[in-house]
């Protein structure tokens, strides 16, 4: 039981980091790099900048959850290399992606620095959810998430 609560903590813990960087660090980098549309105010944008980021962030916490527990409890298996379920992780990747295209539809587009504002929205959503699922899937899909064998040695 101790693990589980281990790698559930992870997978808070990752959010919560993407959660720092979408409120001090990108706030300060797109504060600097962005002019909003005539009419908005750079506070006004970056909050709602912020707004979404964070959706996008929840949304990846929760699928990466969702992929725990269903790895977890709902997958039986005794050997990774038995799991197969890579499809299942890449489509689960999709929820993310989804969160990430309407963060950006809804998001009022920048003058200038539009390019940065969709990269840090891809990233937040995507790596959130890559990074918490490969470092804190279930033993026997550990190696599930595509380059995990490489990043995990334990």
């Amino acid at each position: 039981m101790n693990q589980h609560i281990v790698r559930i903590a992870g997978i808070v813990a990752i959010v919560g980091v993407f959660y720092l960087l979408v409120s001090t660090g990108e706030y300060q980098l797109l504060y600097s790099s962005v002019l909003p549309p005539d009419g908005t105010m750079i506070e006004d944008w970056l909050s709602e900048f912020q707004k979404w980021a964070i959706i996008v962030i929840v949304v990846s916490g929760l699928t990466s959850l969702f992929w725990y527990i269903m790895a977890q409890f709902a997958f039986h298996v005794d050997s990774w290399k038995e799991s197969d379920k890579r499809g299942f992780w890449g489509v689960l990747i999709l929820a993310p992606v989804i969160a990430v295209i309407v963060a950006v539809l809804f998001t009022q587009g920048p003058k200038t620095g539009g390019w940065l504002v969709y990269l840090l929205y891809g990233l937040n959503g995507l790596l959130c959810y890559y990074l918490s699922t490969v470092l804190f899937s279930p033993p026997s899909f550990k190696y599930t998430p595509w380059g995990a064998t490489k990043l995990r040695r334990w």
